[in-house]
């Protein structure tokens, strides 16, 4: 299933200001949104969040990108996600988002790590449910 636009909740390398968004996202950004999801976030050793299916509330952004037929593919290249293998890094789910104040935005895609990954990679809780790594230069 593609969204075009496409809508994808970012909290992570992705947002904006952070290493991977000039890369993927610039060119194809349209909006940007604040919002939050219900999850549980972990800093990972590797400069980059995991975040797993929970309770708490987790930062982001909503970015609407335009679709240009490679976008979604190459964010799940970048999530080493493959529908195809149940081993992959990361999962892609269609998930429903709230503003920071808790009224729905809708639904939009969400890559979630397994808890058994962040596990495996020593990944430590987030609690304020905002990561804040290394900003890009």
């Amino acid at each position: 299933m593609t969204i075009n636009p496409l809508t994808v909740f970012v909290y992570g390398t992705l947002k904006p200001g952070y290493a991977n968004h000039n890369r993927y996202c610039r060119d194809r950004l349209l909006e940007i949104q604040p919002a939050q999801v219900q999850g549980a976030l972990f800093d990972l050793p590797l400069g980059y969040p995991g975040m797993a299916k929970g309770e708490q509330w987790v930062q982001g952004f909503i970015l609407t990108l335009k679709e240009d037929g490679t976008t979604l593919s190459d964010l799940d290249a970048l999530e080493d996600y493959d529908p195809n293998n149940p081993n992959s890094l990361y999962t892609r789910e269609i998930t429903e988002v709230f503003s920071p104040t808790g009224d729905s935005l809708g639904q939009v895609w969400v890559y979630y790590m397994a808890i058994a990954h962040i596990q495996s990679m020593q990944g430590t809780p987030v609690l304020s449910g905002n990561w804040q790594g290394q900003l890009s230069a």
